[in-house]
């Protein structure tokens, strides 16, 4: 009988185990995803505001027109952090 337990626990704590793997596994690809997406969103936003600014000295309509695009990056961003 004691045997039979100890089986049956070895399995639940293995199952359990690889459940928590998969889990844990599954939480880090998220993460990853997540960071990567923020990091890629902070870079175009930079780059945005980077061109803007060489742009607004040279061109007002060029200006006004990358400034709409980051209204709407921004807007994404703000979406996106809203959804996390």
């Amino acid at each position: 009988m004691r045997k039979r337990i100890n089986d049956t626990l070895d399995k639940l704590e293995e199952t359990t185990l690889k459940e928590m793997d998969e889990l844990n596994a599954s939480w880090n690809a998220s993460l990853k995803f997540d960071v990567d997406t923020c990091s890629r969103l902070r870079t175009e936003l930079t780059c945005l505001c980077d061109a803007i600014k060489k742009i607004g000295k040279k061109n007002k309509e060029l200006a006004f027109i990358a400034h709409q695009k980051s209204e709407e990056m921004i807007k994404q961003v703000d979406k996106y952090l809203n959804r996390n």
